[in-house]
This record gives C-alpha cells, structure tokens and sequence, in this order.
C-alpha cells in the first residue's frame, strides 16, 4: 500500500515540474520570437536608409536584442549555476556598467548574491 501512495506522489510531483518546464518554456519562446519580430520590423521600417549612421544602428540594436535573450538565460539558470545574470562572458565590460547601472546594482548586491535572485 505504501509503495502504491509513493508511486503516486512522485508522478504527481513529474506531473507537477515537467507542468512548470513547459510553462517557461513556452515563455522564452515568446522572447525569442519578440525579439526576432523586432529586429524584423527594426530592419523593414528603416530599409529606406541606407546611411552608414543607419545600417550600425540596426545592428547595435540587433547586438542589444541577442544580449538581452542572453542575460535573460542567465537568470534563468542562476539558480543552479550562481552566476550574476549581467555578468556573461559575451558582454563587454561597459556594456555591463551600463547594465549594472540601469538596475541600479550597488557595491553590495554587485557579485550576485542579492536577496531579489536568491529567492
């Protein structure tokens, strides 16, 4: 009979966490396809200027977009990797002050262990 109740309760809890995975999931599909649908748009609206000034602001804000997906897989895995979200390898040093300014991070939140993530 015991077995039969802990059976049950670990396919409920699969149920439960594979329910959840899927749930993020489908929601990082939805920020990816946003951002691709913004570069998009970014690249249909501005065809007309074909500026020099133009064509690197199209790709600075394409650079910003495939960041942004990338910090936000960083805090997606910081639960189980601990590493501070703005601090990715593939940003360069000032666009992480840049980062660290925007949500106002201070000396001592600035390695990651601020109590808004860890919870």
């Amino acid at each position: 009979f015991m077995s039969s109740i802990i059976a049950f309760l670990l396919v409920a809890q699969s149920k439960i966490v594979y329910r959840r995975f899927m749930e993020a999931r489908a929601h990082l599909t939805l920020c990816y396809k946003s951002c691709q649908e913004l570069v998009q748009y970014l690249a249909v609206l501005t065809m007309d200027d074909t500026s020099e000034g133009a064509k690197k602001w199209r790709q600075r804000v394409a650079y910003r977009t495939i960041l942004l997906l990338r910090v936000t897989m960083a805090t997606m895995e910081y639960q189980s990797q601990q590493h501070a979200p703005w601090r990715v390898p593939e940003m360069s040093d000032q666009e992480r002050h840049e980062l660290e300014e925007v949500i106002l991070l201070t000396e001592d939140n600035v390695d990651g262990k601020d109590a808004t993530l860890a919870g």
